[in-house]
């Protein structure tokens, strides 16, 4: 970011956040957006992001909660970053713990799913020796 958040408008730093948030798949588009922080259609959401019409009591709280990442001061005043970095490395560390414990459980299943297919065979085969034994 060449610009830090100070020397920007609150209404670029609404519509930065905004451009972030669909970017990394929070929202899927403007409209999805807009409905999610309440508005029943893109034009009135539209027309805060334009500053068409002043940005309502809570806005920049509601846009903030989106996202833990996103720094309401930012958004508000352009205290420090857009992004809280120390939440995103935490995320990363959570993503990473939560994807060890997901490969763990891949591996329980797995072994869990061999167990099943060596009593599956095991019974295959007392029922292919049964149908043997009848028909002689």
């Amino acid at each position: 970011m060449s610009e830090s958040g100070r020397e920007m408008t609150k209404q670029d730093r609404i519509k930065r956040v905004a451009r972030w948030l669909i970017g990394n798949g929070v929202a899927a588009n403007q409209e999805t957006l807009g409905r999610m922080l309440g508005y029943k259609n893109k034009s009135s959401f539209s027309q805060v992001l334009n500053g068409k019409v002043p940005i309502p009591t809570g806005f920049t709280n509601r846009l903030a909660k989106l996202d833990q990442r996103i720094n309401e001061a930012w958004i508000s005043e352009g205290w420090g970053s857009m992004i809280d970095e120390k939440l995103t490395e935490k995320n990363r560390e959570e993503m990473y713990q939560e994807q060890i414990t997901k490969d763990e459980k891949i591996i329980q299943l797995q072994q869990e799913l061999e167990r099943y297919k060596a009593i599956v065979d095991r019974l295959t085969g007392r029922c292919d020796n049964e149908n043997k034994q009848t028909a002689s």
